[in-house]
């Protein structure tokens, strides 16, 4: 499978009594296209750019991509003709991220059962492909 785009939204939780900085988002490969499909970037501390790096190491992890560990994702997306969008919404709520988290496993909770047996929330970067359109 040739990679034509990499999405990434993100959102982005302060919290003022620690001061420390949280994301969570999804990522997605070659959004609308019969090959899709989407990784998760769980709750985790992270500012800046981070969400990129982060996003970049969950598609190294599953062979979506390969690049340079000191290459960054735009580079690499640059060097191999693929669209990079990325987004990030700052100032979000908690339960926002949270609830980024709650979507993505409750899209997921029947093909995870099937391939897993159980649902384990500590897994990073589940796959999930769309179901295909059943044609009338």
């Amino acid at each position: 499978m040739k990679t034509k785009t990499i999405d990434i939204e993100a959102k982005e939780w302060f919290d003022k009594i620690n001061g420390n900085s949280y994301f969570c988002g999804t990522i997605t490969l070659n959004y609308l296209m019969d090959n899709q499909e989407t990784f998760l970037m769980p709750f985790q501390y992270g500012y800046g750019s981070q969400y990129e790096d982060e996003a970049k190491a969950i598609l190294t992890q599953f062979n979506k991509i390969s690049s340079n560990w000191f290459q960054g994702l735009y580079t690499y997306c640059k060097d191999n003709n693929i669209i990079l969008r990325s987004s990030i919404k700052r100032k979000s709520l908690k339960r926002e991220l949270k609830q980024i988290e709650n979507n993505y496993w409750q899209l997921n909770q029947e093909s995870l059962i099937k391939h897993y047996g159980y649902i384990n929330m500590k897994i990073i970067g589940i796959i999930r492909k769309p179901n295909k359109k059943k044609s009338d």
